[in-house]
Order: structure tokens, then sequence, then C-alpha cells
């Protein structure tokens, strides 16, 4: 046998056991093998049921392709819904919208949702980048000043709120901390997931930075020596899951 027909052959048989390798792993595995390597990968799974009376509706929350986070591989799944994705302007807003599919009769339901996860990509993608721009662009004025769904900015109790949570609180900085304080530890009705919305039944015990501004007079003049400076909050990771979807009826 020449040399060339020997290379030949030989490359033939590791091309073979390669691909015989890769089957059994399939097989074996299954899709287990998509999920990339190294720490900072998962796969979120999210799986509905529920009974539907003949015209049922889905609307689930989509995760972000945005700053150090990679959505990808994204599958959905169900007999009886039928899916589709939603993106709101700018992409700053993706929702996964399900209705019963056509001859579908009333009934229980299953509907699944899976995608990968990388939040640690070190070099994110031009829309990656420009998306969490927008995310984290300021503000312009007047703007979240609308009243929306389940919230009125203007309402008389939403003011005095306000005003008894910044009173005595001369600088702003103190006074942004003070409603963040309230905001992050006393609203359990968030009407932007589906809820009702509205000032929470009891109201907390204080935040620290009224209950040391309530002892102390409220400064006159310039030189007075202001509030401590105390580091913004960091907000605490709460073991919810951010995909759960609101039934809109059926």
């Amino acid at each position: 046998m020449s040399r060339t027909a020997l290379c030949v052959l030989t490359a033939s048989i590791l091309a073979i056991v390669s691909a015989g390798i890769s089957i059994l792993r399939l097989q074996v595995m299954g899709q287990e093998t998509r999920v990339p390597a190294g720490p900072g990968n998962y796969k979120v799974t999210m799986l509905v049921r529920g009974k539907s009376s003949g015209d049922a509706r889905l609307v689930s929350a989509c995760p972000l392709d945005f700053n150090h986070q990679h959505i990808f591989g994204e599958e959905y799944s169900s007999s009886e819904l039928f899916p589709k994705i939603v993106e709101g302007q700018h992409g700053i807003r993706r929702t996964l919208h399900w209705s019963q599919r056509v001859g579908v009769s009333k009934g229980l339901f299953q509907a699944r949702y899976e995608f990968f996860c990388s939040v640690d990509v070190h070099q994110p993608s031009t829309g990656m980048a420009r998306l969490s721009k927008v995310l984290h662009a300021a503000p312009k004025a007047g703007e979240y000043l609308a009243a929306t769904t389940g919230v009125d900015p203007s309402h008389p109790d939403i003011s005095k709120l306000a005003l008894d949570l910044t009173a005595r609180l001369p600088r702003q900085a103190d006074q942004v901390r003070a409603l963040f304080h309230y905001v992050d530890q006393a609203i359990v009705k968030d009407p932007g997931a589906g809820g009702p919305g509205g000032l929470p039944e009891k109201r907390p015990r204080r935040c620290p930075l009224q209950e040391q501004a309530a002892d102390r007079p409220v400064p006159q003049s310039k030189h007075s020596r202001p509030l401590g400076h105390r580091p913004y909050p960091r907000q605490t990771q709460r073991a919810e899951c951010p995909f759960l979807g609101r039934g809109l009826g059926g």
C-alpha cells in the first residue's frame, strides 16, 4: 500500500471514529451538549400549565440581549398554544405572546419556553452595547411622569407620601435615597408585573435617613453641616423568577 493511500485510510478511520463519538454523546446527553462550558452560562426553562375555557392567552416577559448578557437558543413549544415574540420600541422590551391554536378545544394546556444565557460576555456585540446604552441613559425631562396603568403620579396620596418621605431632607441626594428605600422595601404590588398597583397597605418603619433627620433641625445656612454621605443602596437579589407570565383570561 502506498503512503498516500495509507494517509487517506487513516484520515477516514479518524473521521468515522470522531463522528461516532459525537453521535453517541448526543444520544446519551441529549440537549445538555448544547450548554456552553464554563461559569456564567445557564439554561433557563419556563413551564406553564393551566386550564383554558376556550380562548386562553398568556404573556410572559423575555430576557434582553444587552450589556454582558447574551441570550441564545430560544425555543417555544406547545401543542395547544401558538407562540409569537413581540418586541417593543428600540428593543427595550420583549414579550412572548401565546394564543390558543385554531381547532383546539377548551381544557388543559401546557407551554414551554427555554433559552440559554451567558452573563459574562467579554466582547459584547454592537447591538448589545447599543441596547445597554439606551437602557442606562438618563431620563429625559418629564419622562416617566405621565400616568400609566395602575400609577397616577398626580394622585394626592402619592404627592403627600413623597413630601412626608423627603421632609427634613434638604439635599436632593438624600431625598432620592429616601424615596429609593421606600420603593425598594415597601412597594409590594408592582403594576408592571401584572398585579394591581397602588400604595401598600402597611407603611414600614422609616428608613435610616429619615430616622437620623427627624432628630436634627433643618439647616438654615449653606455653612450648616449636611447629612453624612451614605453610599447608594445596592439592590438585593430576590429568589424570584423574572420570566413568570401573566394570564389574560381564557
